[in-house]
Order: structure tokens, then sequence, then C-alpha cells
């Protein structure tokens, strides 16, 4: 029913000596132009004052069957106190433009959408860069108080302000002069129209879709908000923890001794579990206009990545939404942005593996789900998974986006360099008891060494391994070796040394307390050695070898964390065999 008040929405405004009615600027008989076609609409008002408050009041009372919701930039608390609990409008307050991303995600089918904020020069560009690609197609973005970018004391940032980007936007779409890479080739590309209504503007959004990143720093956020239907429901198992480290840490050069923590922060242990959500390949999740936490296998980071998605900036993706396959049943999620890469198998998914039992007892038909490459099988994890008790029957592949009725996420309780969270130790220690084979080199004292290192490789490899070999260690080629007798050889390990990566995972199946002794490139700063030791309570000999590319001061660059190193035999052998001759335990 589209029902409207008697009184004009100018007339309300008027009553209310509001300044967006005739009475000054004008604004509200623009929009009743805009909501002329359907009462029925959805509004966001993003506001700082009192009179932006008012603002939404006039709508509510104007169009009483629309949906309006104020949403609070800023921490004005009178207006907290005053309007919180109003039962005129939906009040929502945002502290950040992290969290204003975020509410605007949540809210979904908003049509429109007012930008009335403190009118400073920073404030009006950041909203709009913010919010823009998260509203749906066919919405229009007002901004009011255009004036105000030609007032020297909103002047408060170099660059242009909000009028003159969205200026160059509309150049843009005539000329195409930017790259596809940039986000303002995406915001031109969304951008439909744009209206110059003296003091108001209209941004029309264009019909091309985009995907907001929800990460875990924003997760609760945004499922507070509105009704998720698709969220069926999240199990909480453990609280967030700081728990101290056991670590015994020696260290080749004192400049990287803050890598060793004191104490380890882990986040809270949860299920979600959603209801036909889109699973593409290379751990992407997504559902309606955003792309959810699970996409992400570094929940820590405020910025999401994931090299499968088409990034959009820091915060939006482009949409995935193409040739969709339906799958039936329930699934526990245990994709992977590398799919079947050893490393990511042992250090992430494994890390999963504590919610099979839960889910099995209460689905017991389902079913694991993985992407694969090329429509090919992953044999590490499909072995991995038999260890742990898991039939090959019972895991699924896919390899195109796939609607998936019941998705089953646990939290990840390994974090790459970051954080493993205690309890992980039952599930590895579960894979090496169902995992133990005989071999001629149980028991032994072993060097994981690396044959086909196409990056991060030791220069000088042949001599490290020779210190090792005549202090009395076994040169272990992993690869060489079945996943059993790998997880074997590790796990009665009396010590366990190696080039820092993927084979020296391998001592999450080792015993606690044992001696430990990694080489590592000073760049290489995936500190997985250091968090596994800092939760088992090892004994650990770091030696951080100089790499031949290093990281750009005060940044980080791909190819230095990919770096090939040589281990310093002038200054650090001595020391390298001293620590491998010193006695386990």
């Amino acid at each position: 029913m589209n029902e409207k008040t008697t009184e004009t929405l100018n007339s309300i405004g008027i009553k209310y000596g509001l300044d967006q009615s005739s009475l000054k600027h004008n604004y509200f008989e623009i929009y009743e132009k805009f909501f002329s076609v359907d009462h029925n609409f959805r509004i966001a008002i993003v506001g700082s004052s009192e009179l932006a408050v008012k603002e939404a009041i006039a709508i509510s009372e104007s169009y009483p069957s629309s949906t309006v919701y104020f949403i609070l930039f800023g921490p004005e608390k009178n207006i907290i106190e005053q309007y919180q609990n109003t039962k005129l409008f939906n009040f929502i307050r945002s502290k950040d433009y992290d969290e204003l991303r975020t509410i605007i995600a949540s809210l979904e089918n908003i049509d429109f959408l007012i930008e009335h904020s403190n009118n400073k020069k920073s404030t009006k560009l950041n909203i709009f860069l913010n919010v823009f690609l998260t509203l749906p197609p066919g919405a229009t973005y007002f901004i009011e108080d255009l004036h105000s970018t030609f007032m020297e004391k909103y002047e408060d940032s170099s660059g242009p302000n909000i009028l003159e980007y969205i200026c160059l936007l509309t150049r843009e779409k005539a000329s195409s002069t930017f790259s596809h890479g940039e986000i303002k080739y995406h915001l031109a590309s969304a951008l439909g129209s744009f209206n110059n209504f003296g003091r108001l503007g209209a941004a029309q959004r264009s019909q091309k879709k985009y995907l907001t990143k929800i990460t875990e720093s924003t997760a609760d956020l945004y499922f507070s908000i509105g009704n998720k239907n698709f969220l069926k429901f999240t199990r909480n198992f453990e609280k967030e923890d700081l728990y101290p480290t056991n670590l015994q840490f020696h260290s080749n050069r004192k400049e990287f001794d803050s890598r060793f923590k004191t104490h380890i922060a882990t986040p809270a242990v949860k299920i979600r579990s959603y209801s036909n959500v889109i699973c593409a390949p290379g751990q992407v999740v997504a559902i309606n206009n955003v792309v959810l936490p699970e996409t992400f296998r570094m929940p820590l980071k405020k910025i999401g990545r994931n090299r499968h998605l088409n990034a959009v900036g820091h915060f939006f993706a482009e949409d995935i939404y193409k040739d969709i396959h339906y799958l039936s049943g329930d699934y526990l999620y245990l994709d992977n942005e590398v799919p079947g890469h050893f490393g990511h198998i042992t250090a992430e998914l494994i890390s999963k593996l504590w919610a099979w039992e839960s889910l099995s007892a209460q689905y017991p038909e389902i079913h694991i789900i993985s992407s694969s490459k090329d429509g090919i099988r992953s044999k590490v994890l499909d072995e991995i998974l038999s260890i742990f008790g898991i039939p090959l029957q019972r895991i699924i592949y896919f390899s195109s986006p796939t609607l998936v009725e019941n998705l089953h996420c646990p939290t990840q309780k390994f974090h790459i360099g970051k954080y493993a969270i205690k309890g992980i130790e039952k599930t590895w220690k579960h894979i090496f008891d169902s995992a133990f084979v005989d071999t001629d080199l149980n028991g032994k004292k072993i060097f994981l060494s690396r044959s086909k290192a196409t990056d991060r490789g030791c220069l000088n490899q042949e001599e490290v391994e020779k210190i090792f070999s005549e202090c009395g260690f076994e040169i272990i080629f992993p690869e060489n070796y079945t996943i059993r007798e790998q997880i074997s050889i590790c796990g009665t390990a009396t010590a366990i040394a190696g080039f820092a990566g993927s084979a020296t995972l391998n001592a999450v199946y080792s015993k606690p307390g044992i001696k430990k002794i990694i080489i590592s490139s000073e760049t290489f700063d995936a500190d997985n050695d250091i968090v596994i030791s800092s939760l088992k309570g090892d004994k650990l000999y770091y030696f951080w070898c100089d790499s031949s590319i290093k990281h750009p001061t005060n940044g980080w660059s791909e190819k230095a964390f990919h770096s090939d190193y040589i281990f310093d035999i002038n200054r650090d052998a001595l020391s390298l065999k001293a620590a491998a001759d010193v006695e386990t335990p």
C-alpha cells in the first residue's frame, strides 16, 4: 500500500523550520519528485547533527510506509541519548568509515541515501568513497550542501572536493582514461548519472553490481543489523583468550626478538552456519551484495584479501554470480585460497577439523566441501582427511560457483604467523595417532630440507646440510615420503630442524617441548614455527639469514617475502653447530 500523509514533505519541513525545506535550500521539493514513484521506499540518512535527525523525522512522517534509517556518523552524545530509542525511524550509530560501509551493506536494498554530514571536504569525499559501491543498482545517493565545497572553513584536506571528484568520474565515463585496476574506474562504471540541483547533488547508481567485503573485524556489526535469513545460527564454543607462551628461544639477531611473543591473543571459537550461499573456487563465499568473512584466510586483517576475488580497492569486489550450480545438503567448509597446497592444508584447513565431531553428530550425512583446480582432487587433502577418519565419498570438490544449501564454517584455529588456539593440539595428536607407521627414521634428530625450492631457497643449502649431518641429524626431503611417513617421522623426532616453510609445519605433530632449529630468510615473516613452538613450549633456535631482496623501508613486498637467502657461515656457523650439538632434554 503506497501510503503518504496529506502534508507534503516540504510543508512538514517548514513546520519544523528545517533548512532542507523551501525556507532555505528547498531540498525537500526535489526529494518529493524522486519519492513520488513509490512511497514504500527504503532510505538511509547519514548525518552528524540534530538537523539531520529532524530531516529523518520529517521523511518518516511524510512517508509512513517507508523504511527510514538514521545513521549517526560521529560521537554526538546528545543525539545518542535523545534518539537512540526512538520509534520514528531506525537509529544506528557509526563510529568510523569501516562501520558506515558495513552498515550500508547490511541494509542491502536501499533505494535512497542522503549524505548530511559535517560538510568537511574530507568527510563528504570519504563517505562517498566508502558507501557508493555498497548501494544496489538503481539507488540514488544525494549529497546535500554542495555549496560548502566552496567555503574555506570546510577545506581540511588537499585534492579534489566531492563535486570535483564526481565531475572527474563523469569525464572518465566519456573518455575511458582510467585503468581497470583503479578504484576510479569502478566508481565511474557505477555512476549511472549525476544531476546537480544547485546546492543538492543526486548520483544514481548504474546497473553494475559490486560486492562489499565483510571481514571478521566488521562481521559482528554486519550480522547484528537487519534480518539475515541466510545466517541460520552461530554456535559459540570458546571465548577470546590471551595465553602466556612457554617458549624458550635463542636468536642470532636481536633486532628480530620482537617476533617472539610472550603472550598469544586468540579470537573466539565459533561455527557460523549459512543457508544458500555461493561458494566460488579458492575460498570465496558470497551472498546477495557481500563477500562473507570466510573468504579471508587471514582473519586478523582489517582489509580482506583473496587472490580469487576481482578486488576493487581495499573494500569491494566485482560480482562473481555466474553459471551457478546447486548443491543440496550440509557441508563443512574446508576450502582454501591456495587449493591443494601442502602448507596451507597443514596450517589452515586441519585447524578447522575440530568442528567435525560436533557437526557430524548433529548432521549425520554431512560432507566436506573444498574447491579443486581444473576438477582434480587434492591428493594431500584426501589423504589427511582419510587419516582423520573421513572417508573419500564424504569429500566433495567443486570447480565453479556453487550455491550450497547449508554451509557450516568453523573458526580457523591456526592463523599463519599469528596464533594457534589452545585445543588444536588434540586435532594434531589425533592425526598423528591415526597416521603412525614404523619407519627407519622414527625417533631420530631430523633436518627437513628442500629439493625443489622455486622461491625462498637457501643459496648455500649444502653447507647448512653438512653442518647438521656432522651433528648427527638425518637429512630428509619430505616430498620423498608418504604423508603418513612424514607425520610419523616428525611426530617421533627427538629434535627437528629445517628451512622455514611448508616442510617444518610438520612439527605440529611433534612431541611438546622438543628442540627445534629453524633457518629462515629475514624477510619471510610467516612466523609459523614461532607460533607452533609458542603453543607447545619448545626450545627454539632461530637463525635469520640475509635475503637477496629486502622489504622497502617501513613497507612490505611479495618479492622480498619470497626472496632467496644465504646462511652467513662466518657469522653463524659456530652458533648453529653449538645449537645442533646440544643434547635433547
